[in-house]
């Protein structure tokens, strides 16, 4: 039944907020955009130096093999974080960021209930619920750098 909800979400909130990310003036290109912080340390938890690899999964999700984590996490990006190649790609150091890259920074690891309005069936729900934030868990930078 939750599958449903999420589909349905999904659905509403990418052509409701296709533009929810970065300063507003991108083109989202009917995507949910990037996923960032509405605000630094907006996400609750323990802040720590994080470096790893971005994976651009088939479906368009972006995660990060944090250095010293069995898996990659869905990664949410620092407020106010750019979006580049028709919105949705974070920009970093005013490039795109890629597979492959590599980003150091500073940002929590969470479980995807840490995220706002995650039980409310809100943006980051639907988004996160379409790339596995909750099987996978939850990469939140409050600033980051290509390495």
């Amino acid at each position: 039944m939750r599958s449903a909800h999420v589909a349905a979400a999904v659905a509403g909130v990418c052509a409701a907020l296709a533009g929810c990310q970065g300063t507003g003036d991108e083109d989202a290109q009917g995507g949910f955009g990037v996923p960032i912080q509405p605000s630094a340390d907006a996400v609750a938890g323990d802040r720590q130096q994080i470096s790893g690899t971005v994976t651009v999964r088939a479906n368009g999700c972006v995660d990060l093999a944090v250095e010293g984590e069995a898996d990659s996490r869905w990664v949410v990006w620092p407020p106010e974080t750019p979006a580049a190649d028709g919105g949705a790609m974070p920009e970093l150091d005013g490039v795109a960021v890629a597979d492959g890259d590599t980003v150091v920074g500073t940002g929590a690891l969470v479980d995807a209930e840490a995220l706002p309005d995650w039980e409310r069936d809100g943006y980051f729900t639907a988004f996160g619920g379409f790339c596995e934030a909750q099987e996978r868990g939850v990469v939140v930078l409050d600033d980051a750098h290509l390495g």
